[in-house]
């Protein structure tokens, strides 16, 4: 590396997230996305990248990775949803579910997807806190499930790039999960219609988080503010300590 631009940097895709193409570019040196962020912009304010990243320190970045900054700031979130609600994005400090600036949760399908096209990378859907990923309507994953990680996913790189566990290494394209199983194993035409239900439901959270309406059956229409203080408060009290159970959540 040198002081004039990086020798390898990958093109970003055109939905990925900026944290994604960070990731996949410090994997051709060894380091994970937020070190070479560090390494690029020593004076950056090291805000979470795909949001409203600063963009003195964009432009940096970019012009260390032969980019142009109209390249990355397209793939900033605000720039694709304008009305995003980001305060439902997870937090990617440490302190909750993600655990770095990588967002935990994917889709295997789209993981292999991007591998057999050249490298895994996670796209801008990654971000967004929902049970599935509505293009394969497969259910997301947040962790490997090989072991019981400690670190947050990173990329490597290899043949192609891969986003491995942090821990064992296992790529997560090969981690792979159907959903929440019925007790026993059984699956009726209840457990059946919960799924699609519950898969409606993901798609209406979804629009919500992108500050789009939403049709609720026996309702009508609502708007994105109604909808998530709906979600926030049945959270809560699905949650909330109960004295037969640990939360109401355990009797679903």
């Amino acid at each position: 590396m040198n002081d004039h631009g990086l020798p390898i940097s990958p093109r970003p895709k055109h939905d990925e997230l900026i944290s994604s193409w960070l990731g996949r570019t410090a994997a051709h040196y060894d380091l994970d996305g937020e070190q070479l962020r560090r390494w690029l912009a020593p004076d950056g304010h090291h805000h979470r990248p795909d949001l409203g990243w600063d963009h003195r320190e964009r432009e940096h970045v970019a012009a260390r990775c032969r980019l142009s900054p109209p390249t990355l700031h397209a793939l900033d979130l605000s720039r694709a949803w304008p009305r995003l609600r980001a305060d439902w994005l997870p937090r990617t400090d440490g302190t909750a579910r993600a655990r770095s600036a990588v967002d935990l949760s994917w889709c295997w399908k789209c993981l292999e997807e991007g591998h057999a096209a050249g490298g895994a990378y996670l796209d801008r859907e990654a971000a967004l806190p929902l049970l599935f990923c509505h293009r394969h309507t497969t259910w997301r994953q947040d962790c490997c499930g090989h072991c019981s990680p400690r670190k947050s996913p990173r990329f490597v790189h290899g043949a192609t790039v891969e986003l491995v566990c942090g821990d064992c290494g296992v790529p997560l394209r090969r981690t792979r999960s159907f959903g929440p199983r019925p007790p026993y194993g059984e699956r009726t035409q209840e457990t059946d219609e919960a799924a699609s239900v519950l898969l409606a439901f993901d798609r209406k959270v979804r629009k919500a988080i992108l500050g789009e309406r939403a049709h609720l059956v026996g309702v009508g229409d609502v708007t994105s503010c109604q909808l998530l203080a709906v979600v926030a408060d049945l959270t809560w009290v699905l949650l909330a300590p109960q004295r037969d159970f640990f939360c109401l959540m355990n009797t679903f």
